[in-house]
């Protein structure tokens, strides 16, 4: 057999029964014996042994093909994987924002609490806030917010269906339909459903769609927000390199010297184009965001309108 030094994980094929294996080594005969399922190195006085010579096993001629593999990079040949259609299905199950599922919080196997969630509980696992993170054959580098930013430890958390917020750091355990809990035990009782809390799914279903729609539109707003506040910043610097060529210079700009002239005229030009833009950005939310409830904006903590001077505006 030719162990090739760069397969990390050559292995030689094991029959049911010992095979001997002769290797010549630094001129002493070492046998190498490779039992049923496990290889075994039985090296007597052979030293160190070379990964590129040739092993010939017992009873076999040099020129015949002895077959190795690497077990490197293998992969099951399955006609279909259970288990991608099974992580499928649930992705499938959870997008559908009329998909109503329940948690329950434990304690000490005692059910201390109960939600309803949009979607699915989702786990915040410390990491996966690594820099990449790989997606079957699929790696890709992972946005900055998700790297290690985080000092927290992991949890669950979800959304109830009208947006709320929620995490746990506990045990738990999840549902697609309510289950009732013993008042004395505290316990599951998975082969009876909370009639009560069942009928209340449509109206769930009608809270967590109204909430993702209005996800959809707040998104804009958003986008717009963090535009306004770019351009402030950007504004607020410009202007200072006003100040700092006017405190340089005396007189008329146009009786500087061509540098700073140049700087001059180039910044105040910046400065107009971002005054004209965040003008732009401000009308625009303003008129828009009276479309809509207050409350919309309110519960996500966004301002209902923005201020005309940028320098009033909010930045962080």
């Amino acid at each position: 057999m030719f162990v090739n030094p760069a397969d990390k994980a050559a292995s030689i094929p094991i029959s049911n029964n010992n095979i001997g294996v002769k290797k010549q080594v630094n001129g002493n005969t070492c046998k190498i014996l490779l039992a049923s399922g496990i290889s075994i190195l039985g090296i007597t006085g052979c030293g160190v042994l070379d990964p590129n010579s040739q092993v010939i096993p017992e009873n076999q001629s040099s020129n015949q093909l002895f077959y190795s593999s690497s077990s490197e990079g293998e992969k099951p040949m399955l006609y279909k994987s259970l288990d991608r259609l099974l992580v499928t299905e649930r992705m499938y199950i959870t997008n559908e924002p009329k998909n109503i599922s329940w948690i329950y919080l434990q304690s000490n196997g005692k059910t201390t609490a109960r939600f309803p969630v949009v979607g699915g509980a989702m786990i915040y696992d410390r990491s996966s806030t690594s820099n990449t993170e790989s997606s079957y054959a699929n790696v890709m580098d992972l946005p900055p917010e998700l790297k290690s930013l985080q000092t927290t430890s992991n949890y669950v958390y979800w959304f109830s269906p009208d947006g709320q917020y929620q995490q746990y750091n506990g045990e738990y355990f999840t549902s697609s339909v309510p289950y009732e809990i013993d008042a004395n035990t505290l316990m599951i009782n998975t082969e009876k459903i909370d009639k009560k809390e069942e009928d209340k799914r449509s109206e769930y279903q009608t809270q967590a769609v109204k909430w993702l729609f209005e996800s959809r539109i707040v998104e804009d707003f958003r986008r717009v927000i963090i535009e306004a506040r770019d351009t402030a910043e950007e504004i607020v610097t410009l202007v200072d390199k006003v100040k700092a060529l006017k405190a340089r210079n005396t007189g008329d700009p146009e009786n500087w010297n061509s540098s700073d002239k140049s700087k001059f005229d180039r910044v105040v030009k910046d400065v107009k184009e971002k005054e004209e833009r965040y003008k732009y950005l401000t009308e625009w939310y303003n008129k828009n965001s009276s479309k809509y409830d207050k409350e919309m904006f309110l519960r996500r903590l966004l301002p209902i309108q923005l201020p005309s001077d940028y320098t009033t505006l909010e930045v962080y």
